[in-house]
């Protein structure tokens, strides 16, 4: 005889199926969307800037020295983050208005 507990892990086992599939989705609208989606591009203003540094360790060569930039643009009315290169961190400053072209959540530029 066959109880409610013994269809459990039929269940589960749907369940691990349906998050592997969504998981799976979620990954790859992410990967087409950073890498073969379309170049946006739009007109945007600075409106902050973050310099974090910190020290990633590394069992091969031990602590090393990360600095990360990025600039946060308004675009559409929407705020837009973008970790940048330190030479383009450097050449804006809040308040410049240019065109940004982006890609997903990759940055391309500001000019």
């Amino acid at each position: 005889m066959k109880t409610v507990f013994s269809v459990i892990p039929y269940i589960l086992g749907l369940l691990e199926v349906a998050f592997g599939v969504f998981l799976f989705v979620a990954i790859a609208i992410k990967l087409y969307s950073n890498f073969l989606g379309k170049i946006k591009t739009v007109s945007a203003t600075v409106i902050d800037k973050h310099v974090s540094k910190y020290n990633r360790l590394s069992r091969y060569s031990g602590a090393k020295k990360i600095t990360d930039c990025s600039i946060i643009f308004l675009c559409d009315n929407k705020e837009k983050s973008f970790f940048t290169s330190k030479w383009m961190y450097s050449s804006v400053k809040k308040g410049d208005k240019g065109i940004l072209k982006y890609r997903g959540s990759h940055f391309i530029s500001f000019d």
